[in-house]
């Protein structure tokens, strides 16, 4: 197993994402180390993890993660990775699921404020103004938000998203649970319970 290590943090205090063989970074600028422990044989368990993801807002962004990982493997452990991979075989929906526009994570990252022009399901269609509050998701992803034309949490289906522009507005914040959304009868878990379970 290698440990690698994140870059220190850019000036926004966010990781920069570049990951460094431990030999060459130790710690984050304050200190504290930022490491990232993989072993090749968990690389293939990435890979299939980002291809659940795909239709998900972090689809993306979980492509670049691996692609930085497997970047900063020894050229050793890197063949063991892509050795193992190709004995793993992945069934691809016939509809995959259409990609969740960037715009809407980064807008609900940055509490901004979005104007959309949205279809319903007859396709009639509305301009709005939306504060992102979150996303709900399972095989259909919604974005949560407080829709200013109805005064009231609505959900958004990303595939019925005309058009999606982030404002400078920043969201005043709201007081909603989203753990207590109608979701049909149907289960639910945060994100962090998942990460927990794991």
């Amino acid at each position: 197993m290698t440990r690698y290590q994140a870059e220190a943090p850019d000036a926004a205090g966010q990781l920069g994402g570049n990951l460094r063989d431990r030999t060459r970074a130790r710690t984050d600028g304050r200190g504290r180390r930022n490491e990232v422990r993989t072993a090749p044989r968990n690389s293939p368990a990435k890979a299939v993890g980002l291809h659940a993801l795909g239709g998900t807002p972090f689809a993306a962004d979980a492509r670049d993660a691996l692609r930085k990982v497997l970047a900063v493997m020894p050229e050793q452990e890197r063949a063991a990775a892509d050795e193992f991979a190709a004995r793993v075989q992945l069934l691809v929906s016939p509809s995959p699921s259409p990609e969740v526009p960037r715009v809407l994570r980064d807008a609900l990252s940055a509490r901004r404020v979005l104007r959309l022009v949205y279809a319903d399901a007859r396709g009639a269609t509305t301009d709005r103004l939306v504060e992102p509050l979150g996303f709900l998701g399972g095989e259909q992803w919604y974005l949560i938000a407080w829709c200013r034309l109805r005064d009231a949490v609505r959900g958004f289906r990303p595939d019925r998203i005309q058009q999606a522009h982030r404002l400078d507005e920043t969201a005043p914040p709201r007081l909603v649970d989203l753990a207590e959304l109608d979701t049909f009868g149907r289960e639910k878990a945060g994100l962090s319970e998942v990460v927990r379970s794991g």
